[in-house]
């Protein structure tokens, strides 16, 4: 997301999370002059109304972008050419120098080639018209569990324990939280609304299963893609995230050797969810 704000008209609204506590409200949003391929469903503190308040937010948050793009643009700048003068200036001198740091790296995560296949992999079957069966074996709860073990019984010994704890019960948790909104894919929102009706007409004395517990390796790589932005909007002490950083490498180093946790069969959909799915669009 550029971070920018467009006039759009509301086609729907919804309360995703009904079912695991407090509603969280989303806009199905048709953005003007913008084709339907960009229509998508946003939280409602991302929208405001078009009204004269609405449109001085836009304007004062569009050119708040633009300034930093603008800014960002001339520090790269400045930054290139500083190291460009400062590998001119060791090559005059012939001495060996460490170079300068001119920029704080931004919060990134580095996706292995394999895994980055498998995202590819999961949008070509959704765009085939097909699905993951639920709920995933092993779900996302199971992972993190088999990942922690892993951490504690390898060779170099993990030397905070309490911590990586700490990081995974946290991660799933957030993980819970914005996985029906952010992490599935439009294709894919009738199956889960189907999974988690029949699941509480199985189990009506239970408060509501968790994403954790039905999602798996799949909707885990594509947080991991997600979440620098997911971390932005939600204004994230991105202290926090750089320290949180070591902690995500390590597993997604896991996962990408863990092959075996991502799917191996797939689901045909039939006439009667293609026609669902539709009605979800119109």
């Amino acid at each position: 997301s550029s971070g920018e704000m467009f006039e759009a008209q509301v086609v729907k609204v919804r309360s995703e999370l009904s079912q695991f506590g407090d509603p969280i409200w989303e806009y199905f949003l048709r953005y003007k002059k913008w084709k339907p391929k960009w229509n998508e469903w946003i939280l409602e503190s991302h929208v405001c109304k078009v009204d004269k308040n609405g449109f001085e937010r836009m304007k004062d948050t569009n050119s708040d972008v633009h300034e930093k793009r603008l800014s960002k643009a001339a520090a790269d700048k400045k930054a290139k050419a500083a190291l460009k003068g400062n590998k001119e200036a060791q090559k005059e001198d012939n001495i060996d120098r460490a170079p300068d740091t001119v920029s704080e790296k931004p919060y990134m995560l580095s996706i292995p080639t394999t895994l980055q296949r498998r995202l590819l992999d999961d949008l070509d079957m959704v765009e085939e018209h097909k699905l993951l069966p639920l709920p995933r074996d092993p779900n996302l709860q199971q992972i993190l569990a088999r990942f922690e073990d892993a951490m504690l019984s390898s060779k170099t010994p993990e030397p905070d324990p309490k911590g990586l704890k700490s990081f995974l019960e946290g991660l799933s948790e957030y993980f819970d939280r914005v996985m029906p909104i952010s992490l599935a894919y439009s294709f894919e929102r009738v199956q889960m609304k189907k999974f988690w009706m029949q699941s509480k007409a199985d189990n009506p004395s239970r408060p509501g299963i968790r994403p954790s517990e039905v999602y798996g390796a799949e909707h885990l790589l594509r947080l991991f893609v997600k979440l620098p932005q997911l971390l932005q909007r939600a204004k994230a002490n991105h202290d926090l995230s750089r320290d949180a950083q070591p902690r995500f490498a390590q597993l997604l180093k896991w996962m990408d050797k863990e092959q075996e946790i991502f799917h191996k069969e797939i689901e045909a959909t039939d006439t009667e969810y293609l026609e669902q799915h539709q009605k979800e669009l119109s």
